[in-house]
């Protein structure tokens, strides 16, 4: 085999030496492979550098903006160039809001664990575990639907635990005929131990032929095995990947959060058999999501000692790119942010949400988020930065105003619009004048 570099980072590929001397049934499959990834990659170079000679344009829209500062709209990401994540270039903004979400307030139970996120009717369901204001700790698994990450609707329970004492993980991907797939755990008793749940849904909505919210059987556990008719394998929090029929798991076992193995299953109906530990990358799966810039590159999250989160890339699932840090928890009132996934859209990631343990104040988890969008800088007439308050969702951000601007004596402003790398500056810089409470679009020209 001779290796090759297929633009992915510094994960060398295997191609046959027969395809640079005869034929082979592998080779038209690998070249065909090698061409599209590099022809999609000059594409996606190509519009990142037609996006640097666009010219934004900025006007005063109808609304009622925050009081002390004002609301820019049209600043999420429209497509982040495979360069931008490969190499960290991103440029990430922290929700304003303290909570995107906050658990339901009825009942004695609060908390809200391992979201998942699919696109679905023009905007996204959020799936997630947890206790929503419920009269005991049995984690059941939710859903909502939102447009904007701004308002949720559409309150959903997906999963009751049944037969078990809860079920946990909302591992859920769609698959290719718009249904969906979940990877979940079981769990008997409080403390475990965990059993695979693996439920598809066809239409969304009835999950192993029972309609929501259905009740778990453990008739329904699955195993992992190492070998056919060996021990079974106990499986944390396992997160999957689609491949056709083909279904690929990763997960840690009891008592190792830094060791991520994988279990191969030629269908959803099993049986799974453990092909090993992976190399390269080590952590807690919690998220695995395909990206559009071909048709087969998946991207990984994984949290570090509930403190950091990394990602990395894979093709088939066996080899990764190296980790790049995505987010370290330095925030006042994050003690910890252990679960977390990436917000999906066509072919890129707006950003993720995340869950916080807070340090002080509610013993409740909550959700949490942080954006890719363009960034966008505002001087006064002097050069004096206006502050960026946060994001509003992935599409919007609010600034602060200095004390002295009021709406009958507005600033004139200088603003420059940047790409989602925060450095490649898009057109020329804008003179615009805002005031309290304004609410602005950005569009193009």
């Amino acid at each position: 085999m001779r290796r090759c570099k297929r633009n992915l980072g510094d994960t060398p590929v295997a191609v046959p030496k027969c395809c640079f001397r005869e034929a082979s049934p592998e080779c038209p499959r690998i070249l065909l492979q090698l061409l599209s990834d590099r022809l999609f990659l000059c594409l996606l170079l190509a519009a990142a550098g037609s996006a640097q000679t666009r010219q934004p344009v900025l006007s005063h829209m109808d609304g009622q903006g925050p009081n002390s500062g004002f609301e820019i709209m049209g600043v999420g990401a429209e497509s982040n160039p495979l360069d931008y994540w490969l190499n960290g270039n991103l440029y990430w903004v922290a929700e304003a809001r303290p909570n995107l979400l906050l658990p339901r307030q009825s009942g004695g139970f609060r908390a809200i664990s391992a979201p998942s996120v699919v696109e679905d009717s023009n905007g996204w369901r959020l799936f997630y575990s947890g206790q929503d204001g419920t009269p005991n700790d049995r984690d059941r698994v939710y859903s909502r639907w939102t447009g904007d990450f701004l308002d949720f609707e559409d309150y959903r329970r997906v999963l009751l635990p049944g037969e078990f004492y809860k079920v946990l993980g909302a591992g859920v991907q769609r698959t290719d005929f718009n249904g969906l797939c979940m990877a979940a755990s079981g769990y008997a008793t409080a403390a475990g131990p965990p059993r695979l749940l693996w439920l598809c849904a066809p239409d969304r909505k009835t999950w192993n032929g029972a309609v929501e919210p259905k009740a778990v059987k453990a008739s329904e556990a699955m195993e992992i095995r190492q070998t056919p008719g060996g021990a079974p394998v106990l499986a944390v929090r396992p997160v999957s990947m689609l491949q056709g029929s083909r279904v690929l798991l990763f997960y840690n076992k009891p008592g190792d959060a830094n060791t991520v193995w994988r279990a191969d299953a030629a269908s959803a109906s099993g049986p799974f058999l453990e092909s090993g530990a992976v190399q390269g990358i080590k952590g807690s799966p919690r998220d695995l999501r395909p990206l559009s810039f071909s048709s087969n590159r998946w991207a990984l999250l994984l949290s570090h000692d509930s403190r950091e989160l990394t990602y990395s890339f894979t093709y088939d699932g066996s080899s990764f790119t190296p980790e790049r840090s995505l987010y370290r928890t330095t925030a006042a009132g994050e003690q910890a942010l252990p679960d977390a996934a990436f917000v999906p859209r066509r072919d890129t990631f707006l950003g993720i949400v995340y869950t916080v343990q807070p340090a002080l104040g509610s013993p409740w988890r909550q959700l949490h988020a942080r954006w890719v969008q363009k960034r966008v800088v505002i001087e006064g007439q002097k050069g004096e930065p206006v502050v960026l308050l946060g994001a509003m969702g992935p599409d919007r951000v609010h600034f602060n105003l200095p004390p002295d601007v009021t709406g009958e004596k507005p600033l004139l402003t200088r603003v420059t619009v940047y790409a989602e790398d925060g450095v490649t500056q898009i057109g020329k810089p804008l003179s615009f004048w805002i005031g309290p409470g304004s609410m602005v679009q950005l569009s193009w020209k």
